[in-house]
């Protein structure tokens, strides 16, 4: 992934669980930002990607562990503004 302005966070498998919308179901609901791009989840802040998420509601103390799940997912990958984003196809038949 480069800038993230054309993969979409939830419905795109750029991670390696696959679309983060069937492996956190549940904050998929709760999400305010269905639709948005992996770049609109988050800003540099000085040299760091901070991750920000607008959920629905004020989420109750067990959904908040589904979030440190879902950071822990998404913190290895770095988004980079001076690459464009790019389809790589994973081997295997499908």
């Amino acid at each position: 992934m480069g800038i993230g302005k054309d993969v979409l966070f939830w419905e795109d498998n750029w991670v390696g669980s696959g679309a983060l919308k069937s492996v956190f179901p549940r904050l998929f609901s709760l999400s305010l930002s269905k639709a948005s791009t992996v770049v609109e989840f988050g800003a540099w802040n000085s040299r760091i990607w901070d991750w920000n998420f607008v959920w629905g509601r004020n989420l109750f103390e067990w959904e908040k562990h589904l979030v440190c799940l879902l950071l822990q997912e998404v913190q290895g990958v770095s988004v980079d503004l001076e690459k464009k984003d790019r389809w790589v196809w994973k081997e295997g038949r499908s």
